[in-house]
């Protein structure tokens, strides 16, 4: 995998994910950027969401989440891409969510294990770090 490919195709993930919080586009235009099943895991629990609609559900919530808080957008601070492999690049992210009126809502990190699928590269798993 290719640094600036993956660079360039998480830039898209962050505008889609933006557009579906803001209702510009359907929840489920994110199926384009999970591959099935996906590994999420945070401080309190790991789970393997197994089909299309757990990973759905799972976007859906933290969509809901974030429209509840006035979200306008996600501002990515920091992505480093160490490609693993020919189909695997891991990434290690830090992002800033944020309101209409430009505050914060929340600051994550995390890390995005990224693997080829014929349709492309997808997220395998999603590990979000302590803060």
């Amino acid at each position: 995998m290719k640094e600036a490919d993956i660079r360039q195709w998480f830039a898209h993930y962050i505008d889609t994910f933006a557009a579906c919080c803001l209702g510009e586009r359907e929840p489920d235009a994110l199926l384009a950027y999970y591959r099935v099943p996906l590994l999420i895991t945070d401080d309190d629990h790991a789970s393997l969401l197994a089909d299309d609609a757990q990973v759905l559900g799972w976007a859906t919530d933290l969509l809901g989440q974030l429209r509840a808080a006035d979200y306008d957008h996600t501002d990515l601070l920091h992505l480093d891409i160490e490609p693993l492999n020919g189909s695997t690049a891991l990434c290690r992210t830090a992002i800033s969510r944020r309101r209409h009126d430009g505050s914060e809502i929340a600051e994550g990190a995390g890390f995005y294990l990224v693997t080829n699928s014929p349709a492309g590269p997808r997220f395998s798993a999603v590990a979000a770090l302590n803060p």
